[in-house]
């Protein structure tokens, strides 16, 4: 069952990672993160975090902040980030993923960073 969890997770980050390809065009982030391969995502829930953050490694500059934010803190809540500098998400995500604790996982509320304890 897990080798096949793990497939379904790979299938759908990949086919995630194509439809971000073929955006690559837009300056929109909504054509990054509501579209069927986003939600798709999502509906696998926190369980996906460590599959998550093994891709973000290898593509810093994607949406993938914005996809941990509403697996972690769920559905809906987007970080209403504007300026986003991917650099400066992969390391507050890096850093969280490597030490921290669940509860201390980057936030944002409307684009403003949240203090977490």
């Amino acid at each position: 069952m897990n080798y096949k969890r793990n497939k379904l997770v790979q299938t759908r980050i990949e086919a995630w990672k194509a439809h971000c390809t073929r955006s690559k065009i837009h300056s929109n982030s909504g054509m990054y993160t509501q579209c069927d391969e986003y939600y798709r995502l999502l509906e696998l829930g926190d369980s996906i975090i460590a599959h998550l953050m093994l891709a973000y490694a290898n593509d810093r500059s994607g949406f993938w902040y914005e996809l941990l934010h509403e697996t972690v803190h769920g559905f809906g809540n987007k970080t209403g980030l504007r300026a986003i500098i991917f650099k400066d998400q992969y390391i507050a995500w890096n850093e969280w993923f490597q030490k921290g604790e669940d509860s201390q996982a980057p936030r944002w509320n409307n684009g403003i960073r949240a203090v977490t304890g």
